[in-house]
């Protein structure tokens, strides 16, 4: 097995080190991969441990990993147990450091919505419409105008799952603007759990919706975090219910919260282009689901401006 010194823990997500403050025993890692694992603690809270390369969240313990470290070749597994020794995480071969780490947080927009970002997020929709992939709900996109609008479309060349999102999404999108909070518990319903994976792209679309709620501090976050959160823990696996957590909360990954701000801030298209690039190559279709989440979100901030 191939050794690895003393790992620096380079930062800690904000939630994460609640829960690492709250447990002295933590758990063991139930999910792994090359450069990631996820953690559970005797508590039954989630933790990311990646390397930093692969962004900072709420969850995530980031750490400064040797380039050709692989964590299931060291011994990082399932039912490995993980174990808190005052400074340092110990993971199987891994001591992790965390004396030296900065503890991350989301930043908060400065500006509100208004008219101008309204305007922003529909040229930003149309203008990137065209490089979506075939799976997932990115689909979804070129017609996101329409289903915030709360619209019926034509569905019949969408790929199966976007094909079931769109009318759930169109109930949720009347229901949160009414303040209709049967139509709101049945839209979100209906696409938790949608798709497959760790994080299916209904999940995916709520936590960037939420996000972008949070962010603009519409009335529509809070009932629509408070049925996400009742229906998340039956409805989907693990951990995807804990990034809807966050996600109620108003905190997600760091790729999210840049383009959000970066739409609140005006900031120049070539910047927002590059931050659209940067959430949309996380996971296979997770970044495009949540991009069309945070879009939706702000379609429907506007929609509801006086």
């Amino acid at each position: 097995m191939t050794s690895v010194p003393v790992v620096p823990v380079v930062s800690v997500g904000v939630s994460a080190a609640l829960a690492l403050r709250r447990n002295t025993r933590l758990g063991e890692v139930f999910v792994s991969f090359r450069r990631s694992c996820y953690l559970q603690t005797c508590a039954g809270e989630v933790l990311c441990l990646a390397d930093e390369g692969l962004g900072r969240g709420p969850l995530t313990i980031s750490v400064c990993l040797p380039e050709q470290a692989d964590l299931p070749a060291l011994g990082v597994l399932g039912k490995t147990p993980c174990l808190l020794e005052d400074d340092s995480l110990r993971v199987a071969t891994l001591v992790l450091e965390l004396g030296g780490a900065e503890v991350w947080a989301p930043p908060v927009p400065s500006k509100a919505m208004d008219t101008l970002l309204f305007r922003r997020t529909g040229e930003l929709t149309t203008h990137i419409s065209s490089l979506v992939p075939p799976e997932g709900l990115g689909p979804l996109l070129p017609q996101l105008q329409t289903l915030a609008s709360g619209q019926s479309l034509d569905i019949d060349q969408l790929v199966p799952v976007s094909a079931l999102a769109a009318t759930t999404i169109q109930d949720l999108a009347n229901g949160l603007v009414a303040g209709d909070v049967i139509r709101t518990e049945a839209g979100a319903r209906g696409l938790l759990g949608l798709g497959p994976g760790l994080t299916p792209s209904g999940d995916d679309l709520l936590v960037g919706l939420l996000l972008a709620l949070h962010a603009a501090r519409s009335y529509m976050a809070p009932p629509l975090s408070e049925v996400v959160v009742a229906h998340a823990p039956v409805m989907t696996g693990t951990i995807s219910e804990s990034m809807l957590k966050q996600a109620a909360l108003g905190l997600g990954n760091e790729a999210s919260h840049q383009l959000i701000n970066a739409l609140f801030e005006g900031q120049p298209e070539d910047e927002v282009l590059h931050k659209v690039d940067a959430l949309t190559s996380v996971g296979h279709t997770s970044g495009w689901d949540t991009l069309v989440g945070i879009l939706l979100g702000l379609h429907l901030v506007g929609r509801a401006m006086p």
